[in-house]
C-alpha cells in the first residue's frame, strides 16, 4: 500500500510538471526538478536505505521515463531538440530497467577461479554457493544448486543467507523445498558439503539442511577433510576486522558470511565468503555503489590476491537482497564460483 502511495503521488507530480511545461511559454529547466526534490522528501520521510534504494528505483526506472517522455511530448515544438533528447534518455532507462529487472536477476553464471599450491594433496574443486536468498524456491535456485552438482566438486561451501522476506508459514514452506531439492539431487561432496549462517538467517537456518549430507556449522570451528584444514566462521566472526585466524596443516581454508574477516590477521591460503551480493548493482570504471562491507570494493566480488600469496574469492551470490530493497542487478549477474586448485611441486 505504501508503494503505490508513493508512486500515484508521484504520476501526480509528474502530471503537474508536464501540464506546467506545455502551458508555458518558455521552458524553464529547473522544472523537472521538482520531481528529484519529491524523490528526496518522500525518502527522507519513508526512512531507512533500502526503503530509499526502492523509492529510488520506481523513480529513476517507472517515474523518470514517463516524466521524460511527457517532456518531450511538451516541448516537440518549441525545443525539437531537448524533446528528442528527453526520448532518448526515456527509452534508455526503459532499456537498463528490462535488463536490471528482468533479464540480469536470473542470468545465473558459473565463473571459475584457478589457483595453485604445494600443499594440496591432489587437484581440488571448490564450490561456492552464495547468498541464494530467495522467498520462493523456484527453477533458479533449482538450477544454481543442480549445477553446482554437475561440476563434481570435491567439497561445496555455503555461505549463508538462504531465505529472506517471508512469514514463519511462508519461511517454513520456503526451507521445506529447499530441503526437498537437496535431497532429490542426494547433495553431497567426496571431502564434504559445509554451510553457516548469513545475516537474514533466523535460529531456524539448519532446517534447510536437515536429513541431508550437509554439515551445519553454527559455531566457528576448525577441522580437516581429505588433507584440507577448513575454518568455519560464525556470523559474528565472519565480520571481525581485528580476531586472527591461526595456521592449520595442509591447505587451509577459511570461509563465513562476511568478508571482512579478511582484513584481520589470517593465516590461510584460501579465503572465502559471499554477502556483498557483488553490489548488485556494479557502474563502469566505478564499481559496486553499496556493499555493506568494510573491505575495500575492489574485493567485493570475484578473486584478490592478498599479502603472503593468500586468495580471498568473493561471491557475487545466487539470490538478490529482498524486503524493502528493490529487486535488482545490473552489470552483475548472479554466479556460481567454482575455485579449482591445481597441485603444484
Amino acid at each position: 500500500m505504501r508503494d503505490v502511495l508513493v508512486n500515484v503521488l508521484l504520476l501526480l507530480l509528474e502530471a503537474g510538471v508536464a501540464l506546467h511545461v506545455s502551458r508555458r511559454r518558455r521552458f524553464d529547466q529547473s522544472q523537472p526538478l521538482l520531481v528529484l526534490v519529491a524523490l528526496g522528501l518522500a525518502a527522507a520521510a519513508l526512512g531507512g536505505m533500502f526503503r530509499l534504494m526502492r523509492v529510488a528505483a520506481y523513480v529513476l526506472f517507472v517515474h523518470a521515463p514517463i516524466g521524460l517522455a511527457l517532456l518531450a511530448f511538451a516541448l516537440r515544438r518549441r525545443a525539437p531538440r531537448l524533446a528528442l533528447a528527453s526520448g532518448v534518455v526515456s527509452c534508455a532507462l526503459v532499456l537498463v530497467a528490462i535488463d536490471a529487472f528482468i533479464m540480469e536477476p536470473r542470468a545465473l553464471e558459473v565463473n571459475h577461479v584457478s589457483i595453485a599450491s604445494a600443499k594440496v594433496p591432489r587437484a581440488l574443486r571448490i564450490a561456492v554457493i552464495s547468498d541464494i536468498q530467495f522467498e520462493d524456491f523456484g527453477e533458479h535456485e533449482r538450477r544454481a544448486l543442480t549445477l553446482a552438482m554437475e561440476a563434481k566438486p570435491d567439497i561445496v561451501l555455503f555461505t549463508g543467507d538462504y531465505v529472506q522476506g517471508r512469514d514463519r508459514a511462508g519461511y517454513r514452506v520456503a526451507v521445506a523445498a529447499m530441503n526437498a531439492e537437496l535431497r532429490a539431487l542426494h547433495f553431497e561432496a567426496p571431502l564434504g558439503a559445509y554451510a553457516v549462517r548469513g545475516n537474514v538467517d533466523d535460529e531456524e537456518w539448519p532446517w534447510i539442511f536437515d536429513g541431508t549430507k550437509v554439515t551445519v556449522l553454527p559455531q566457528s570451528r576448525t577441522f580437516t577433510a581429505g588433507g584440507i584444514s577448513i575454518t568455519s566462521l560464525d556470523l559474528e566472526d565472519s565480520f571481525d576486522t581485528k580476531r586472527p585466524i591461526a595456521g592449520a596443516p595442509g591447505f587451509h581454508i577459511v570461509f563465513g558470511h562476511g568478508p571482512d574477516f579478511a582484513l584481520a590477521d589470517v593465516s590461510a591460503d584460501l579465503l572465502v565468503a559471499g554477502h556483498t551480493h557483488g553490489g548488485q548493482v556494479q557502474l563502469p570504471w566505478i564499481g559496486p555503489l553499496v556493499t555493506l562491507a568494510r573491505v575495500p570494493r575492489a574485493w567485493a566480488s570475484g578473486a584478490t590476491v592478498l599479502t603472503g600469496g593468500r586468495t580471498l574469492v568473493v561471491s557475487r551470490g545466487i539470490g538478490m537482497e529482498r524486503g524493502e530493497a528493490p529487486r535488482v542487478r545490473f552489470l552483475c549477474k548472479p554466479e556460481l564460483v567454482l575455485i579449482d586448485v591445481a597441485k603444484v611441486d
